[in-house]
């Protein structure tokens, strides 16, 4: 049977997001960055509008979404990746609200958030129902949520701090029972994944990969990472989800 893996990130790396969101070609994370695009391009225009980020860890992404002058609310189970966001966001002036609590009971009125963001928890977690059942109580009627997570692509997931992973034809049965309207969006190439994370194996600098790709998407604009399956070729695999969903 699985179980749900305490999550130490934020306790072994600190605020490990923030950091690779730094324009350095040595730092930058291309991939980590098109994730919080995709999310930011599905949210859509959010301004005025209240966002609860589940499982926002250091904040990383939570900024985003706050610069985009949505009114947002950042949860977390983790007591240091609350602590950091919390630290961060102070020493920046952006304001928000962070809370400290698991997303099997969110501590929020039902019907009281337009937005809702899952992103890469639900692979995680060992009752993804009952997330999504929160999510879809505290949205507002006709409220949004996006969900991202890694795609499958073994039984086995690929991570060991993963309990689940998930084929886009499983989220999207998964997420049926409980939104309407469900968009999926596949990106992130798998060459340009394992270019990125791997290099070539009999090239002994395989580092260099990642620095020309974070160049690429840092000074020329061109993330391969934001390429998506709407322009999908013959025999192109993708290695991340993203679902826009909204509340029955």
């Amino acid at each position: 049977m699985p179980k749900e893996i305490e999550f130490t990130k934020y306790k072994e790396r600190g605020a490990c997001h923030w950091d690779e969101a730094k324009h350095s070609i040595f730092k930058f994370n291309a991939h980590q960055e098109a994730r919080f695009e995709w999310v930011l391009r599905c949210l859509g225009e959010i301004k005025g509008k209240i966002v609860l980020d589940i499982g926002c860890g250091d904040g990383a992404l939570t900024c985003r979404i706050a610069q985009k002058g949505a009114e947002v609310i950042g949860l977390d189970s983790s007591e240091d990746g609350i602590r950091l966001a919390k630290q961060i966001f102070s020493e920046k002036k952006i304001p928000a609200r962070f809370i400290l609590a698991g997303a099997y009971e969110i501590p929020l009125e039902s019907n009281s958030v337009d937005c809702a963001v899952l992103s890469e928890v639900i692979e995680h977690v060992l009752e993804p129902e009952r997330i999504l059942s929160e999510i879809q109580r505290v949205l507002k009627p006709g409220g949004k949520a996006v969900i991202s997570t890694p795609y499958k692509f073994a039984e086995t997931p690929k991570s060991e701090f993963h309990v689940k992973e998930y084929y886009p034809g499983e989220l999207r049965a998964l997420l049926a029972g409980y939104f309407l309207d469900i968009k999926i969006i596949e990106s992130h190439p798998a060459f340009w994944s394992f270019l990125y994370t791997y290099g070539v194996p009999w090239f002994r600098e395989r580092e260099i990969f990642r620095w020309l790709i974070n160049i690429f998407a840092l000074y020329l604009k061109r993330n391969p990472f934001l390429t998506d399956n709407g322009t999908r070729k013959r025999a192109e695999y993708f290695t991340q989800i993203t679902a826009t969903v909204y509340k029955k």
